[in-house]
């Protein structure tokens, strides 16, 4: 489900000023985290591998009155993301916001890993963290402030069948957002990451069966789903200086699934 509803966003508008770059942005939770930001008052740097989601994404962006470029990209070349962040941080003067959304998945038992998918998995998921934050820091540190969102998971903590290369990667995250946050404060840069817990998306539905899906439900607390703008309010909210004493923290909006399994 893609939540409409942006004008108390659009009229508090907490990021005017701001530009943000946000991976995997061309559909699911990177489209609602570019639609939420850009509400807030941020400009949009909308970047995905496929230039087809990219284009359609900015258009969505553009017609809710947000300012948004699109970026083509594949995030696990380093020296693509680096340029990527480098046109934005031109062509609007600076680059406040990294939202690290991109991610592969897929879900296998860990004897049936190859090496071509955990090399993938680890690519997207992890290098290309390293990649986004070496890129925005250029432009954050002579500012001295910026904020920095990676995505991790509650399988980072809990744990799933079939999900060791996806628990590695977001666990890997989940620890080096604490080591950024420790290493960048002083330059006034706030790194901190989102857990979601299951919100159905054009690119996780068809992970699970209807039946998994269920299971997920039933097992949250709040006995419902999350949706792409339960977990951008969060993201809008990390971006903005609402949160300007928090850093280091892995942000669990997944309804209390961590808590009551």
């Amino acid at each position: 489900m893609v939540e409409t509803d942006l004008s108390a966003l659009q009229r508090w508008k907490p990021l005017e000023g701001r530009v943000a770059a946000i991976t995997g942005a061309g559909r699911g939770l990177g489209l609602e985290m570019a639609r939420r930001l850009g509400a807030a008052g941020a400009v949009i740097g909308v970047i995905d591998h496929d230039a087809s989601l990219v284009d359609a994404a900015v258009e969505v962006v553009r017609a809710e009155g947000t300012t948004a470029v699109g970026c083509r990209c594949d995030v696990t070349d380093r020296a693509a993301y680096h340029q990527v962040c480098q046109a934005l941080a031109k062509e609007f003067g600076q680059l406040d916001v990294l939202i690290n959304n991109a991610m592969w998945i897929r879900y296998e038992p860990v004897s049936n890993i190859s090496e071509q998918t955990l090399d993938h998995i680890l690519a997207v998921g992890i290098k290309a963290v390293f990649w986004g934050v070496q890129a925005a820091i250029q432009f954050m540190v002579p500012k001295r402030g910026g904020s920095i969102i990676n995505m991790s998971s509650p399988v980072a903590e809990i744990g799933l069948p079939a999900a060791a290369s996806y628990t590695a990667a977001k666990g890997a995250v989940s620890s080096l957002t604490r080591q950024l946050a420790a290493e960048l404060g002083p330059m006034n840069i706030r790194v901190n990451a989102l857990a979601p817990g299951p919100v159905s998306t054009p690119g996780t539905k068809s992970l699970l069966t209807e039946d998994e899906w269920e299971l997920r439900r039933q097992r949250t607390p709040l006995k419902r789903l999350g949706t792409p703008g339960d977990i951008a309010d969060v993201a809008v909210f990390l971006a903005s200086d609402l949160s300007k004493f928090i850093t280091g923290r892995v942000v669990f909006v997944d309804g209390g699934l961590s808590i009551g399994l």
